[in-house]
Formats: structure tokens, C-alpha cells, sequence
């Protein structure tokens, strides 16, 4: 059931914590080869991809959220800690030369931060707003970015493996 749909100006700060080192990757592109990727698989992975973050970025400005109770706190925390690794992540990367390789690496012992990070911060925030919809969109962002990302790394690792060679 969908209650209150209005625009919810406090929530612009969402897609801004998730965009904001995006549009500096953007501007600052990856040092070094990247791997190219392609066919149906890929296609269709970019595809669940693209459909979920314009339904994570978007659905959420129109959704209240809580904050309240215990649930609500340590979801919270759990949003907080998931920006502190992501954040870790983007600093390591344009802080040793924006080398492609660092958008996959480790931080903290998370695998694949880089892209575990936003879906786990969504599916947060899905929780607090209480919105099953913004949750199929997480949920398509996840089946799309993270099997993306994991193949990115493999290639990249693949590649970088016969360089050396």
C-alpha cells in the first residue's frame, strides 16, 4: 500500500552521499586499463542495474522515513557504518592515483565495497521508509550492480594477471 507520495525535501541528501563521488569519478576518470565487457549477460545485468538506481535514487525523495525505536537506531547506525566504508573506499581511490584496481580492492575486509556499500545503504533505507517498492527497485540494483562489479574485478584482475605475464 502506498500512503503519503509527496515530494519530501529532506530526503534530497540521499542520492547526494551516494552521487557525490560519482560525479568526481566522473570528472577524475580511472589511471590505467580497463576491461571491456560485453554480450547479453552484460546487457541484461545493465539493464537490472540502471532500473534499480532509478529506482533507488529516485522513489526515496517521495517517501517519509522513521527514525525511531531501536530498529530504527541501529538501522541507522548500520547506514552510517555502510557510508563510512564506502567513503574509506573513494578516498583510498583518489588519494593513490585513481588506479582502477581500487574501486574493487578491499576495504575493511569487505569484498566489492564500492558496490556492496549503496545497496546495502538502500535496502537500509527501504527498511525506514517502510516501502516495499523502493525495495524491489534495491533488490534489482543489487541483482545488477553486484554480479557486475564482481565480473568488472574478475577481468580487471584477469587482464592485469596477463600483462604481467
Amino acid at each position: 500500500m502506498i500512503k503519503d507520495m509527496s515530494f519530501q525535501w529532506a530526503n534530497l541528501w540521499i542520492p547526494a552521499i551516494l552521487l557525490l563521488p560519482n560525479l568526481a569519478y566522473l570528472i577524475w576518470k580511472p589511471r590505467g586499463p580497463r576491461p571491456i565487457i560485453g554480450g547479453l549477460y552484460i546487457t541484461i545485468l545493465t539493464v537490472l542495474e540502471r532500473l534499480g538506481q532509478a529506482g533507488s535514487f529516485v522513489l526515496p525523495l517521495f517517501f517519509p522515513f522513521e527514525l525511531s525505536g531501536d530498529a530504527g537506531i541501529v538501522v541507522s547506525f548500520v547506514m552510517a557504518m555502510t557510508m563510512v566504508v564506502y567513503y574509506s573506499g573513494w578516498v583510498r581511490y583518489f588519494g593513490n592515483g585513481r588506479e582502477y584496481r581500487l574501486l574493487f580492492e578491499r576495504v575493511f575486509s569487505m569484498p566489492i565495497p564500492m558496490a556492496i556499500c549503496p545497496v546495502v545503504f538502500l535496502a537500509c533505507l527501504a527498511l525506514l521508509e517502510r516501502s516495499l517498492l523502493v525495495s524491489v527497485f534495491v533488490v534489482l540494483l543489487a541483482a545488477g550492480h553486484l554480479p557486475l562489479s564482481l565480473l568488472e574485478k574478475r577481468l580487471y584482475e584477469e587482464d592485469a594477471a596477463d600483462r604481467q605475464a
